[in-house]
C-alpha cells in the first residue's frame, strides 16, 4: 500500500457549520470566504496530520466589490485570519465553496493567483504553523498546504470528514490492489465500498475475548492496515474465547498481539501490521495516525483515558465490553453488555451516561483488587460482530443513516441486543470535549 503523507481531517459538524455560512448569498460577491483554524502533528515516519477545529465567518463589509472574481476581500478580513493565528496558536486555512463541483473540486486559475498571497500572510504571523487553502465542492474537498519548513503550498494526500458516516476525498490516488471478485458478495455495501475498506487505518486496543474477533472479521471484510495494541501474553484463562489462540500459544507465552497478526495474516497474506507490544500510552503515536479505533478495555478509567486522546485527535472511537452481575435477590446471575461509538463532536461516554463520575470513583476505590472478569465467548462474538458493522457503516455509510448516535445494550440472559434507552434523552452536541480543544496539548505560562 502506498504511505499516505498528509491528511487533513474535519468533523462533519464543524463542516456543516462552514457550508451553512458559505452558501449564503452576498449582495454582490457570487461566493463567500471563510478561515478555518488548524492544528497539526508530523510524526517520525513523515506523516503529517491537520486537524481543522475551528471556523470564522467574514463580515459581508470586508467583501470588495469586483465583478472579475467570484469574491475578494479586504485587509480586514486577512487581519481577522491573521489575528485567529496568534489567539489561537493554531494554523489558518482559506476556504471557499464551488456550488456547483459535481466532482473532487479543483482550484481556479483565480485562485493560483491570489489565495497563496493570503496563505503566505498567514505563514508570515506563525511559520511553526500548518496554513493552506481548501475549496468545497458537493462530493469532496480539495487543499493544498504550507507546513512549517516548506517554501510552497503542496498537495494534501486526502481529506476525511469526521461523521457518520465518513466522506472520504482522495487528492492522492487511492490503493485500488485488492481483488474485487473476492468480496463480490459485500458489493451491496457500495460501489466504492470495497476502495473505502481498503483505505483505511484501523487501531484495535486489546486483543483479548472480544479484540481476538475483532481482528478476525477485520480481516474477512478486507480491512488491510492495522496497529494492534495489548502487552499481554496468552494464558490458560484465554483459551476459552480468544480466537486463534491454543495450547502451545499459553504454554509458550506468546504474546496476544502475535496470535491476532497470524489471524490476520492466514486471512489477509498482504495485510500491513504494526504491532504495539505495550499500553497504547507507551506509544500514543502510532494511536494517532489511525481513523478508527476500537477498544476492548476492561476498565472505565482505561475507557475515559483512550476517548480523551481519540477525541483530541478527531478519531472514532468504538467501545465494546461485558460484565456479569450477581444480584443476590435474584436465582441467576445477569449477562449484560455494550457497544458504543464515541464521534468527535457528537456525545460522548459522559454525555451518554456510560462513564459516571461515580462508577471511576468506584473503580479507583477498589484498585487492584478486582480481579479478572467473568468473559465468555458468544457474548464477545456477538459484541464483537455489532461492532463490526458499525464500522462498516461509518465508512460506507451503506445504510443511509446519517449523524447516528450509538449506544447499544445487550442482554445476555435473554439474548437482545437494542438500542439504550438513554438515547432518546441525549442532546446531540458534547459539551465534554470541545472541537476547539484538539490537537496535542500545550502549556501556556500565566
Amino acid at each position: 500500500m502506498k504511505d499516505i503523507d498528509i491528511i487533513i481531517k474535519l468533523p462533519s459538524v464543524l463542516l456543516n457549520q462552514i457550508k451553512k455560512d458559505l452558501i449564503r448569498p452576498h449582495e454582490f460577491a457570487s461566493e463567500r470566504i471563510g478561515f478555518i483554524n488548524s492544528k497539526f502533528k508530523t510524526f517520525e515516519n513523515g506523516k503529517t496530520i491537520i486537524l481543522l477545529n475551528d471556523y470564522h465567518v467574514i463580515d459581508d463589509d470586508c467583501y470588495i466589490d469586483d465583478s472579475s472574481v467570484g469574491a475578494r476581500i479586504n485587509s480586514e478580513a486577512i487581519r481577522l485570519g491573521m489575528q485567529s493565528i496568534i489567539i489561537n496558536e493554531s494554523g489558518c486555512f482559506h476556504v471557499h465553496y464551488h456550488e456547483f463541483s459535481m466532482e473532487l473540486p479543483e482550484f481556479s486559475n483565480t485562485d493560483f493567483v491570489d489565495n497563496p498571497e493570503i496563505v503566505n500572510s498567514f505563514s508570515n504571523v506563525d511559520k511553526n504553523q500548518a496554513h493552506g487553502m481548501i475549496v468545497i465542492g458537493n462530493n469532496g474537498m480539495n487543499a493544498q498546504v504550507k507546513l512549517p519548513g516548506f517554501d510552497k503550498l503542496v498537495k494534501v494526500d486526502r481529506i476525511i470528514e469526521i461523521g457518520y458516516p465518513f466522506n472520504l476525498s482522495f487528492i492522492s490516488p487511492a490503493y485500488t490492489g485488492f481483488d474485487l471478485k473476492k468480496y463480490d458478495r459485500q458489493s451491496f455495501l457500495g460501489e466504492n465500498a470495497q476502495l473505502l475498506i481498503s483505505n483505511v487505518k484501523i487501531g484495535i486496543v486489546g486483543l483479548g475475548g472480544g479484540g481476538s474477533h475483532i481482528a478476525q472479521q477485520l480481516a474477512y471484510l478486507g480491512i488491510l492496515d492495522y496497529v494492534l495494541f495489548d502487552s499481554d501474553i496468552v494464558d490458560n484463562t484465554n483459551l476459552n474465547r480468544m480466537i486463534g489462540a491454543g495450547q502451545s500459544d499459553a504454554d509458550n507465552k506468546v504474546l496476544k498481539v502475535d496470535v491476532a497478526e497470524r489471524v490476520i495474516k492466514y486471512v489477509l497474506p498482504e495485510a500491513k501490521i504494526e504491532k504495539v507490544c505495550d499500553k497504547w500510552q507507551a506509544n500514543p503515536e502510532k494511536l494517532q495516525q489511525c481513523d478508527i479505533i476500537i477498544g476492548g478495555v476492561d476498565s472505565f478509567l482505561g475507557r475515559n483515558d483512550l476517548e480523551a486522546e481519540c477525541r483530541r485527535y478527531l478519531i472514532p472511537l468504538i467501545d465494546i465490553g461485558m460484565d456479569i452481575y450477581n444480584d443476590y435477590e435474584a436465582e441467576n446471575p445477569s449477562m449484560v453488555g455494550q457497544v458504543l461509538l464515541s464521534m468527535p463532536g457528537y456525545p460522548c461516554f459522559k454525555c451518554l451516561g456510560f462513564l459516571t463520575e461515580d462508577n471511576l470513583a468506584k473503580e479507583a476505590a477498589k484498585y487492584g483488587a478486582a480481579g479478572g472478569k467473568p468473559q465468555v465467548v458468544w457474548s464477545n462474538g456477538i459484541l464483537a460482530s455489532n461492532a463490526i458493522g458499525i464500522l462498516v457503516d461509518l465508512i460506507t455509510g451503506w445504510t443511509g443513516q446519517k449523524d447516528k448516535i450509538v449506544y447499544n445494550s445487550y442482554d445476555g440472559n435473554i439474548g437482545n441486543l437494542s438500542e439504550h434507552v438513554r438515547l432518546k434523552y441525549v442532546k446531540k452536541e458534547c459539551l465534554h470535549y470541545p472541537i476547539k480543544e484538539c490537537g496535542t496539548p500545550y502549556f501556556r505560562k500565566l
